[in-house]
């Protein structure tokens, strides 16, 4: 009998559960095996962007469909693929989007999680990313091998919803705190489903950190980006995400476009007439913030603040603060700036300093402040959008 998940079908901001604030860890996944490819590929799973609709889309095998999508089934057994995360990671939950698949959406999943070495995943045969595939016999053996049917279950066998607008979203909460490196996401028995989100935070050694890391030479001495999400940092709280999520903020990769950072909405509190202070900076009876884990605990040697793409929207100024926090349960009383527990803690990594629009803004942070920080909290005033944020420090063993 199949288990209803704790959560379903809610999909405004309000209603998501808490998992859905961590990172995303489909990004940079991939898929190394799926039993059939006929309607549309697995790899869409794992696209950043929405599903999307094309009407009156056709392709040689049917209707054209932005998820991964098998055929009816008509031999014994079920479909699966396995998906590659990009670091070792652990799983906070899933988030199953059925979006459009309204009479062709998979009734149940379950999900696997396991750890294959890589002469393991050379016994797979790479994938051509062609549709209208189907594993042959002989890779559905090899693939047996691995007895990834027996990983451990993160999602008991359970129900989706169809792909309307009130019914396409399905919310899996974990509780499982291993380090997974690879995912088993099986159908029963058939259909599509247009999304996996799959949130939580990557674990890496120190050791992987040091020698793949995101690195930068700073002279004699090799910094490390304490914040990253690849490192795994994350965010903890905020005060306004109303246009982008502040974890985007912790991505590596260049920056699109604004939808790929961090941008609050317009504070309706800002004065009719904007005026100015001695100090230069735009008069503002108000700010907004966003808190973050650090992947990494360390010395903090300088912070970059980067505002490209925002040309009209970036904020007025910034400050940057850091503390030490050695037990996690207790972040949550100082992430914002006016939670009195938090007042002393923080210390001043990057005073207020003026902004600019599409500019990477680099600040020196004292060598005696920045000495062991494992939590930062950046506030912008009076609102707007930030592209990326660097944390750049030498990392604690």
């Amino acid at each position: 009998m199949a288990l209803r998940p704790i959560v379903q079908n809610s999909s405004s901001l309000q209603d998501r559960v808490k998992f859905t604030e961590l990172n995303n860890l489909s990004n940079g996944a991939k898929i190394l095996f799926a039993s059939d490819d006929f309607f549309a590929n697995a790899e869409n799973l794992l696209k950043e962007h929405n599903a999307e609709w094309k009407e009156g889309v056709f392709d040689p095998q049917g209707k054209w469909m932005d998820g991964w999508e098998t055929r009816r089934k008509r031999i014994p057994g079920h479909d699966f693929c396995i998906i590659k995360l990009s670091h070792p990671s652990v799983i906070h939950g899933f988030h199953a989007d059925t979006s459009f698949f309204t009479g062709n959406f998979t009734p149940r999943i379950s999900i696997q999680a396991g750890k294959l070495t890589l002469k393991e995943e050379s016994s797979i045969v790479k994938r051509t990313g062609e549709s209208n595939k189907a594993a042959t016999e002989t890779e559905l053996k090899q693939v047996a091998t691995l007895g990834t049917d027996k990983w451990t279950v993160l999602v008991p066998r359970s129900d989706l919803g169809a792909g309307y607008m009130d019914t396409c979203d399905t919310f899996f909460p974990v509780d499982n705190r291993e380090t997974w490196t690879h995912l088993r996401l099986n159908y029963f028995p058939d259909g599509g489903v247009a999304r996996l989100r799959i949130y939580g935070q990557v674990k890496r050694t120190y050791e992987d950190i040091i020698a793949n890391g995101i690195c930068t030479k700073d002279g004699n001495s090799t910094l490390v980006d304490l914040a990253s999400s690849e490192h795994g940092g994350i965010s903890i709280g905020f005060s306004n995400a109303h246009y982008g999520h502040p974890r985007n903020m912790l991505l590596t990769r260049p920056i699109p476009n604004i939808g790929d950072g961090w941008e609050t909405a317009r504070r309706m509190d800002r004065p009719d007439v904007i005026t100015e202070t001695g100090a230069g900076f735009m008069e503002s009876p108000g700010q907004e913030w966003a808190a973050f884990r650090l992947g990494v605990v360390g010395k903090v040697v300088k912070v970059q603040v980067d505002t490209t793409c925002f040309k009209g929207n970036f904020p007025d100024s910034c400050r940057v603060e850091g503390c030490y926090l050695s037990n996690t349960e207790d972040e949550q009383q100082l992430v914002s700036p006016e939670d009195a527990p938090g007042l002393g803690i923080w210390k001043i990594l990057v005073p207020l300093s003026k902004m600019g629009p599409e500019k990477t803004h680099i600040f020196l942070v004292d060598d005696k402040i920045g000495n062991k920080i494992s939590h930062v909290r950046i506030t912008i005033a009076p609102d707007g959008g930030v592209a990326r944020l660097r944390v750049w420090g030498i990392p604690s063993p």
